[in-house]
């Protein structure tokens, strides 16, 4: 029961329902991530830890770059999340000097 609560409380912000749809099917950079959501890099982080801790996304570090994905088996979230709007395309170039995604 407990983790259905954390999977709840997990997907009761918007901002962390639009991070998981980002995610769908690929593998970004935290730095797109924030770049795409227009948010604070703090803030994102929060998300982030929040969506880990529910188990909905995995991570792993690549050198300097931290890359999230979303985990395999979260089917209830899956289904709360299939059917929201489209978000944007993730940047196909990222420029680590500016900082910034191009697509």
């Amino acid at each position: 029961m407990r983790d259905v609560v954390t999977i709840a409380k997990a997907l009761s912000n918007e901002n962390r329902v639009r991070i998981l749809a980002i995610l769908e099917g690929r593998e970004l950079c935290v730095c797109q991530v924030i770049e795409l959501l227009g948010l604070a890099p703090s803030t994102v982080s929060k998300h982030l830890s929040i969506l880990k801790q529910a188990r909905l996304i995995d991570g792993r570090k690549q050198g300097r770059w931290s890359r999230k994905t979303r985990s395999a088996g979260r089917s209830m979230a899956s289904a709360v999340i299939g059917s929201g709007r489209k978000m944007p395309s993730a940047c196909s170039t990222f420029s680590p000097s500016t900082r910034r995604c191009y697509a």
